[in-house]
């Protein structure tokens, strides 16, 4: 809280508090029937936990299926809207859309800004690294030249930075660490000092630099620990995508942080497009065989 108050006798009145709390609880279904660590699981034709809304409906609220961490607006305005028809949906399923202009979006962490300029959610808990899936389709043409689309973001592990390049998954030019990236998965800040000193470290990220990849279509992007939980790995539609590396040292665990999506931690909502599903886990899902976790899902 911030007071420009210049007297001495100057005071501050709170009047309008809320508690809220989140309540969790055990799932008994899940993607593929894996149960088992199930974190965040929200899926467009369950929007509000039980069934389908009209179409062009407002999002102020996508229940979450898994543990009951519910993607919410902070403030009246930031609605992404709802979209069940044959020209938005996902294979005939209903998609969340948010439509954010990328090229207006700005520092901001008051995240109080609306003024239907805006689509964004949060989330208490339920961001983790050990295995995520995102069910999407960016509107743009994804390049490596255009300004961030912030998509799947979380708060730095080590604690409030408050600073650009927050963890979490975009497309575009979406931090300093790379050249040329159009994807990817990046965690905590990055330019931690100056770039002529001798210990110089640029933040950890993973990122797709150089495969081709067209990201303007229908896709499940999945971000996991690798076997050695020593680096990440980033795949689109199934596929390795994840090509260049950065800062391996500065890689860093994360369970069950806070989320958004549409925005990152620092910027406003700058994602433009449409998400089906988002589903994390808090353990790394083996796929040896087909029968094994992580294909089921």
């Amino acid at each position: 809280m911030r007071c420009d108050a210049s007297e001495d006798n100057d005071m501050i009145y709170l009047d309008d508090v809320k508690i809220s709390r989140v309540s969790f609880c055990t799932p008994t279904k899940a993607p593929g029937g894996i149960t088992s660590n199930l974190d965040l699981w929200l899926k467009a034709d369950k929007l509000n936990g039980i069934n389908h809304v009209l179409d062009g409906s407002p999002v102020s609220q996508w229940v979450d299926m898994g543990k009951g961490n519910n993607a919410e607006v902070v403030v009246t305005g930031q609605e992404p809207v709802y979209r069940n028809n044959i020209a938005r949906n996902f294979n005939f399923n209903p998609v969340i859309d948010f439509e954010n202009n990328n090229t207006t979006a700005n520092r901001d962490m008051t995240y109080i800004i609306s003024n239907g300029s805006r689509d964004e959610l949060k989330g208490t808990v339920g961001f983790n690294t050990n295995d995520m899936f995102v069910v999407l389709m960016p509107d743009s043409t994804i390049t490596a030249s255009m300004i961030l689309l912030d998509t799947f973001t979380s708060t730095d592990p080590d604690g409030e930075t408050y600073t650009e390049y927050i963890t979490g998954f975009g497309y575009g030019g979406y931090t300093a660490r790379f050249n040329n990236e159009r994807l990817a998965y990046c965690i905590a800040t990055t330019n931690e000092m100056s770039s002529s000193d001798s210990n110089y470290e640029n933040g950890y990220g993973r990122a797709d630099t150089g495969t081709g990849t067209d990201y303007h279509q229908i896709q499940i992007v999945n971000v996991r620990q690798n076997v050695a939980l020593l680096d990440m790995e980033l795949f689109f539609n199934a596929n390795q995508v994840g090509t260049a590396t950065n800062d391996i040292a500065k890689y860093k665990i994360i369970n069950n942080g806070r989320y958004w999506l549409g925005r990152s931690q620092y910027w406003n909502g700058s994602f433009d497009g449409r998400i089906a599903e988002v589903i994390t886990y808090n353990s790394r899902k083996a796929d040896g065989d087909l029968t094994q976790e992580r294909n089921r899902i």
